[in-house]
């Protein structure tokens, strides 16, 4: 019992001598005109991770966001812990697929707020421009999103409007 819990630890320690903890966060920002109305969407995204053996990372990320139709305003709040497994590596870019559970919380600028959620996976490709430096980018979502008004959704959504850019800095 004592050998398999030393052979466990010892494990763990090595493993764990490959980790790195990344700090980042991505914006995203999307207009357009449906029948002469303006729509405008903001979003902030900080998060913070671990990076473990050579494929793995875990995170939390946060989202901050405004939408805006003419003059109304919605405030939108989400709490993102997820897992990411890198596919494809070289010395210039990094793929990636990312399974992410989602809580998100809305502030209409009438009405009453409503909270929904998201369970899916996110694409992604990281751009290294230095050993600790990258650049990220999300593009599409494949799973369910209940957004807690009874707007619900389950598929696959690649439009612009999903593109977020990021960066990420390792330690």
């Amino acid at each position: 019992m004592k050998r398999i819990l030393l052979i466990a630890v010892l494990t763990c320690a090595a493993y764990s001598l490959q980790a790195q903890i990344y700090v980042g966060g991505s914006l995203g920002a999307w207009v357009e005109k449906i029948d002469d109305v303006k729509h405008t969407s903001l979003n902030f995204f900080p998060e913070i991770g671990y990076g473990f053996g050579n494929n793995w990372h875990a995170g939390l990320a946060f989202g901050f966001g405004q939408t805006k139709v003419e003059d109304a305003k919605d405030n939108n709040f989400r709490f993102t812990p997820y897992v990411g497994y890198t596919f494809y590596e070289n010395q210039i870019a990094v793929l990636f697929v990312e399974g992410a559970f989602s809580f998100l919380h809305t502030k209409p600028a009438a009405g009453d707020a409503f909270n929904g959620l998201e369970v899916g996976l996110n694409p992604g490709i990281k751009v290294k421009l230095s050993d600790r430096l990258g650049m990220r980018a999300h593009y599409a979502f494949c799973g369910y999103r209940d957004n807690g008004n009874n707007n619900t959704e389950f598929g696959l959504r690649m439009n612009l409007e999903g593109l977020r850019f990021g960066f990420h800095y390792s330690f």
